[in-house]
């Protein structure tokens, strides 16, 4: 028997141990109580929350009005670049420890990292150009038309969330004692939880919008309009989000002395939690309007129209979730103690009887160990490019009708390349419990493309709208469990003038059990020691009186300083003691 399990029983021994053998005065027993001491609700929390955002909101607005003249000319240039970066990092640490000692207790220790970073963008660009020209001195036409339109809005955006949440031997423990005071123990819930959030977002709306109009009087000049429309965007998304719970545990130890009663309802949960959410959302909306008009009995040199959108898109989204729970433990031990029970060996000898029980699912006893991570990336682009291209011109004058020469060219190119990755890992070691991960990422793109030219002569139209999209989703659930016997493990001691006995009764299926004695120097015949029944609930009715005497301050010292040392050494030896002591129940050495 390894030496944390030596020192962690005998710690427990030997309060019961010296309470019996320093024997307690009799008396009456205590009224019924269902809480035998003052309830308590203890939390330890640690909170840590960050958040970083950039909301951007810019409008351009242009008109352009021309009437007569000599020859005209129209530019506008609207230009409105667009860079976000938001970081936010959240860190919380916790190591915890809550103690009580009461028949009713709710401890909770909470550990909660949030971080949430966030881009917002939102542009607006409009133009509307207006040309017209007067009639000129026959026979010279009228002079020259030119209209140019550029909108340019490049928008960047990064974010990056981070969250981290760590508890370290975070623990409950909940001790309760009865002497001579039976009824019912009221319920116990006790919680260590690790949460670790992180949410990067980002969203870019632009809209441009341009509009030129010509019109010419009588024979005219050659009539140009160009429309320049460019909207790039780059998005990157990163959320990471970590949640490591180590060596979590939940004790709740019930002693009983000459206290029938039942135990209350015990929950005992250990929980990891890690959730990365990175998304980006992008939405690009492209108008260009052209007509160029000539009047009657016009006619022109040439016309040119030309309309170019150009709206790229990259979006990166990258969400991890790791949640790692080390060495989760759950225990809730019920010790029953009757210093007059009779020798199970046979002997009808009165002595002591100790009977030490570690429920699983016969009791009402919850208990769950819990390591999820969810990790979720997504990418969504929408780009509408529209352009409408009239000409028309009267057929009297020229080398074609409608002019010497019209030209109409419409260029649209929306390429998108989106990647997500998304990645969540799930470990549990040396516990037992749920572990589970999940990952997923999701890329949409919608692009609509319309052209629409009118009017004699050349057109042409270009449209491209190139997608590329790479996606990795990795999803890794490690757990290693252990189980006992399905109906729990219990300990029983008897002892009648030095002989001491110990069993091991109710295994699962295939279990073997062994029963060992030692030291024996009964006056009395022994017999075979038979394994006692696994008990229904904890109840040392057992009968008998014992012998008077003994003092309760000697008891009062050894419980007040097992409480207060309760913390060092249930941090240090109660998770691995219950792990080796469920490990090796068919293979119990005699105590160190």
């Amino acid at each position: 028997m390894g030496e944390g399990l030596r020192r962690c029983l005998a710690l427990l021994a030997s309060t019961v141990l010296f309470a019996i053998c320093t024997g307690f005065a009799p008396g009456t027993a205590g009224a019924d109580s269902t809480d035998p001491g003052n309830g308590a609700e203890q939390t330890s929390s640690s909170s840590a929350s960050s958040s970083a955002q950039n909301d951007n909101s810019t409008t351009q607005s242009a008109t352009a009005t021309q009437t007569g003249g000599g020859g005209q000319s129209q530019t506008i240039v609207q230009n409105a670049p667009t860079q976000q970066s938001a970081t936010a990092s959240a860190t919380s640490n916790q190591s915890a420890t809550n103690v009580s000692a009461g028949g009713s207790a709710s401890q909770h220790n909470a550990s909660t990292a949030t971080a949430s970073a966030n881009n917002a963008n939102h542009t607006d660009q409009s133009s509307t150009q207006q040309q017209n020209s007067g009639p000129a001195p026959p026979p010279d036409p009228a002079p020259g038309q030119a209209q140019a339109s550029s909108q340019s809005a490049p928008v960047s955006q990064k974010d990056n969330a981070t969250a981290a949440s760590t508890q370290v031997a975070p623990t409950n423990l909940n001790v309760v004692i009865r002497i001579d005071s039976p009824g019912n123990d009221a319920p116990v819930t006790q919680t260590n939880s690790s949460v670790a959030s992180a949410t990067g977002n980002n969203s870019n709306a632009t809209a441009q919008d341009a509009e030129q109009n010509q019109t010419g009087a009588g024979p005219s000049g050659s009539q140009s309009q160009s429309a320049d429309q460019t909207a790039p965007t780059t998005q990157g998304g990163t959320a990471t989000a970590a949640s490591t719970q180590t060596a979590p545990l939940n004790a709740n130890i019930v002693i009983r002395n000459k206290s029938p009663g039942d135990s209350g309802p015990v929950t005992q949960t250990n929980s990891s939690q890690a959730t990365a959410q990175a998304a980006n959302d992008n939405a690009v909306n492209q108008s260009a309007t052209q007509t160029q008009t000539l009047g009657d009995s016009g006619s022109s040199s040439g016309q040119l129209q030309s309309v170019s959108q150009s709206a790229p898109t990259t979006q990166d989204a990258n969400a991890t979730a790791i949640s790692t729970q080390t060495s989760p433990t759950n225990a809730n031990v019920s010790v029953l103690i009757d210093g007059a029970a009779p020798d199970p060996a046979g002997s009808g000898a009165r002595g002591l009887w100790i009977q030490i029980w570690i429920p699983l699912d016969q009791h009402p006893a919850t208990q769950a160990n819990s390591s999820s991570a969810t990790a979720s990336a997504t990418n969504s682009n929408t780009v509408t490019q529209s352009a409408s291209q009239l000409q028309s011109g009267e057929s009297g004058g020229g080398s074609q009708v409608g002019g010497a020469g019209q030209s109409q060219t419409i260029e649209q190119n929306a390429p998108t390349t989106q990647t997500a990755s998304a990645q969540a890992a799930s470990e549990q070691g040396a516990g037992s419990g749920s572990s589970s991960a999940s990952a997923t990422q999701a890329s949409s793109n919608q692009t609509a493309q319309s052209a629409q030219q009118a009017g004699p002569g050349t057109q042409i139209i270009e449209q491209s709208a190139p997608y590329t999209q790479f996606a990795d989703v990795t999803v890794t659930v490690g757990s290693g469990t252990t189980e006992v016997g399905r109906y729990g493990w219990s300990l029983a001691t008897s002892a009648t003038v030095g002989a001491t006995r110990w069993s091991v009764p109710g295994q699962a299926s295939g279990a073997s059990s062994r029963s060992r004695s030692y030291g024996s120097r009964s006056d009395g015949p022994r017999h075979p020691a038979p394994l006692p029944p696994a008990p229904s609930m904890p109840n040392a009715s057992l009968g008998g009186t014992p012998d008077p005497g003994g003092s309760h301050g000697a008891l009062a010292v050894l419980l007040l300083a097992f409480v207060l040392t309760a913390p060092w050494w249930a941090r240090r030896y109660l998770p691995s003691a219950f792990r080796r002591l469920m490990a090796v129940v068919s293979r119990l050495e005699r105590p160190g």
